[in-house]
């Protein structure tokens, strides 16, 4: 269960999305039949929507409302095959094409060729993915492992990925985090709070050295800033936690950027974050292909169009 909230969050970029219960699908048989069938194709785990056809999933997000707090999707493998890039209505009404087994789609409502450009200007710059789509006509192509029921809040995400702004003056953004004070300043604030001998001893973090993300609020206690991390538990703790709660008692703690750091290191340093990012850089690679051969269709339809109309206009 751990693993399928771990890849939830890493597709909401989330810090507070978790999992109320998995039910999993008794399809150990059908899995290797189905890696079998589709072993020379792309195959992806994914979360789709329950009684929906065509399939659709998007390459980073989830397809749930952010309205809604509650949320229950099936956990799945997708063989998609070759991917043609198109419009969103095409993909949505037709049939693949002879050599294709899925398509990719934008959710803008640009013409497709602005799209394109669009795409291409992104993957420069950012690699984001999250505003496009797979799209399977043949359910065929999807095996379900399993249901999940999880909790995201937009609002409580919000939260806890904390504003912006000083929580001085409320005006200009923080660029650094108090320990003493519990507090995140702006640049002229963090100067008024540390302007003597005495509070210039505050432990201070800047942003733009280590990170904002390692200051977040606890889960239970909302007010109180994370401060630990219990290593026999693998939970961060704030000060409340450590006090009250007598589940870490005598437990290793570590404090919470600590544990930051040595997560940092052990990623940094695990063989298989290559291999991720090699088969991250060949899905890009590949729809950028994809996109390519796209573009070079419509050029030809374009061409083909024009010679019959002017073949209409002489002879008629």
């Amino acid at each position: 269960m751990e693993d399928i909230e771990y890849k939830l969050r890493f597709l909401m970029n989330s810090m507070t999305l978790t999992v109320n219960s998995v039910k999993y699908a008794e399809s150990a048989k059908n899995q290797l039949e189905f890696i079998k069938k589709f072993k020379n194709q792309k195959i992806i785990h994914c979360f789709i929507k329950d009684s929906q056809l065509p399939i659709i999933t998007p390459l980073m997000g989830l397809p749930i409302n952010q309205n809604e707090t509650k949320h229950k999707l099936l956990f799945c493998q997708i063989a998609v095959g070759t991917p043609l890039f198109s419009s969103s209505e095409y993909a949505m009404n037709c049939k693949t094409p002879h050599g294709y087994d899925s398509f990719l789609i934008s959710s803008s409502q640009e013409p497709i060729e602005t799209v394109i450009k669009n795409f291409k200007k992104l993957s420069k710059t950012t690699n984001t993915l999250s505003s496009y789509s797979y799209v399977v006509p043949d359910i065929n192509r999807v095996l379900i492992l399993g249901e999940v029921d999880f909790t995201y809040d937009i609002q409580l995400e919000n939260h806890y990925k904390n504003n912006e702004l000083c929580e001085n003056c409320n005006t200009s953004n923080s660029v650094t985090f108090c320990l003493a004070e519990r507090a995140a300043f702006c640049s002229d604030c963090d100067k008024l709070f540390h302007n003597n001998n005495f509070t210039q001893r505050h432990s201070r973090f800047y942003f733009n050295e280590i990170g904002k993300k390692r200051f977040i609020n606890c889960k239970y206690h909302s007010s109180t800033v994370i401060d630990y991390f219990c290593t026999d538990c693998s939970v961060p703790l704030c000060t409340n936690c450590r006090i009250n709660d007598n589940l870490h008692q005598n437990h290793n703690l570590i404090t919470y950027i600590q544990a930051c750091d040595d997560l940092k290191t052990k990623i940094s340093q695990d063989p298989e974050m290559e291999i991720v990012l090699k088969r991250t850089n060949s899905l890009i690679t590949e729809i950028e292909q994809e996109i390519t051969q796209f573009e070079q269709e419509i050029t030809k339809d374009k061409d083909e169009t024009a010679i019959r109309i002017r073949y209409m206009h002489e002879y008629t």
